[in-house]
């Protein structure tokens, strides 16, 4: 069986979650004896080696084949239109060529053109839901005062909550997105969540909710037993500092921290200009430390250092690795209290909330914690009974829904 991986972007330029999940999906597919590609654009000139607009380049990474399209003027709405016609040729010419079995869109950003060829050519496509860019320009669910948004309402809410966004635009990416979605042979989420706001705003839409599967190879559970106040705590970050991950929050939230008992470590990217406005938080506060940016083998090392977690996204997170490497790891997590985290987190039983967006509110929850570290000792049992799907759990799941689709319109089953 051959499939075919339509995601916005790909290693090694772009190293996000998503690129993450498809990155580990790919390789047990392929493991398993089918031929697997993945096509994707790149913004970086390095990977052109055609003419004209639209050109490509192929390369492998971790084994596993990948077709970079470049664009070399794209147009202004190139990041959230659904409607790429720029593209649509060459989409043609690819599916062709590779007469794949099946074709699963893990991201539409950029590609979403792609399923609408599919249906021209009868070759039967799944996707993946795994933010809120179908039904979202900002992806965020954020309005343009910074509010969390539950969606856009057909575009009624957009109009007001986002007046900078041409209703008709909004209203077409709608329509879009329900051609992109209800032609689906199968639609996944990795949480309830994120299902929820897809059927509240396109009815009828049906959805199988199917966790993201991580590699749990690799990863050392911390299993310190804590005893008294006198502990010393060490919580991590990881992630970067892009506004919605709420990294200022926790910043926010150490300048009002009076417990000494405790130390931040920070991993990611932390852009120049996010440096300079926290300049004095970080470099005058000795419990924090900037540890940098961090590759995927690496994560699973960093883990085994925190005693917690803290996850202080101000927008909606449709799933969360951080949470779920944490989990798998034996490591507490405070996060907002939106979102996914009110789904998996149950507060002060196997995990904490604190208030979205609130630092005083998680720097309290914070102090408590460091007040009576023996609390996670507890908190830890109840996590052990949570479970984390893995990466082969997923891939079988996803193989069977291939050959039963791939089946049924090659009029096997």
């Amino acid at each position: 069986m051959k499939i075919l991986y339509i995601i916005h972007q790909y290693y090694p330029e772009f190293s996000g979650g998503t690129e993450k999940v498809l990155s580990g999906l790919s390789r047990m597919i392929q493991n398993t004896g089918n031929k697997v590609k993945i096509v994707t654009c790149t913004l970086s000139a390095t990977h052109k080696d055609g003419q004209g607009i639209v050109s490509k380049t192929d390369y492998l990474y971790k084994g596993v084949p990948i077709t970079a399209i470049s664009i070399d003027d794209p147009p202004y709405d190139f990041n959230y239109t659904l409607e790429n016609s720029m593209i649509s040729n060459f989409a043609m010419e690819l599916l062709e060529l590779e007469k794949p079995d099946i074709v699963h869109i893990i991201h539409p950003m950029r590609l979403a053109i792609f399923s609408k060829v599919c249906t021209e050519l009868r070759i039967p496509y799944v996707v993946t839901l795994t933010d809120f860019f179908s039904i979202c320009p900002k992806v965020i669910l954020s309005t343009s005062s910074g509010d969390l948004c539950a969606g856009p309402g057909g575009g009624v809410v957009c109009k007001s909550a986002c007046p900078e966004l041409p209703i008709d635009m909004v209203k077409n990416r709608l329509e879009s997105s329900k051609y992109f979605l209800r032609n689906a042979k199968k639609v996944f989420a990795p949480s309830n969540f994120l299902a929820d706001v897809y059927q509240s705003e396109i009815s009828n839409l049906e959805i199988t909710v199917l966790p993201h599967g991580i590699s749990q190879s690799g990863y050392t559970m911390r299993n310190r037993v804590y005893k008294g106040s006198e502990d010393k705590l060490v919580v991590g970050f990881v992630g970067g500092s892009n506004h919605h991950k709420g990294l200022h929050i926790l910043l926010n939230a150490f300048r009002t921290l009076s417990a000494t008992n405790i130390k931040l470590k920070i991993y990611g990217l932390i852009t120049e200009e996010f440096s300079r406005k926290f300049r004095r938080d970080i470099s005058t506060d000795n419990r924090i430390e900037i540890c940098g940016e961090f590759t995927n083998e690496q994560a699973k090392n960093i883990y085994s250092q925190f005693d917690l977690v803290i996850i202080p996204s101000i927008c909606y997170e449709s799933y969360s690795l951080t949470l779920h490497e944490s989990y798998i790891s034996n490591i507490p997590v405070i996060a907002s209290n939106v979102g996914v985290f009110t789904e998996k987190i149950r507060h002060e039983e196997n995990g904490f909330l604190f208030k979205v967006g609130q630092s005083d509110h998680l720097s309290s929850v914070i102090q408590s914690i460091c007040n009576n570290p023996v609390m996670l000792n507890s908190i830890k049992k109840e996590m052990s009974k949570d479970w984390v799907s893995s990466i082969e759990q997923e891939a079988y799941v996803y193989e069977r829904t291939y050959r039963y689709i791939a089946g049924i319109s090659n009029g096997l089953l």
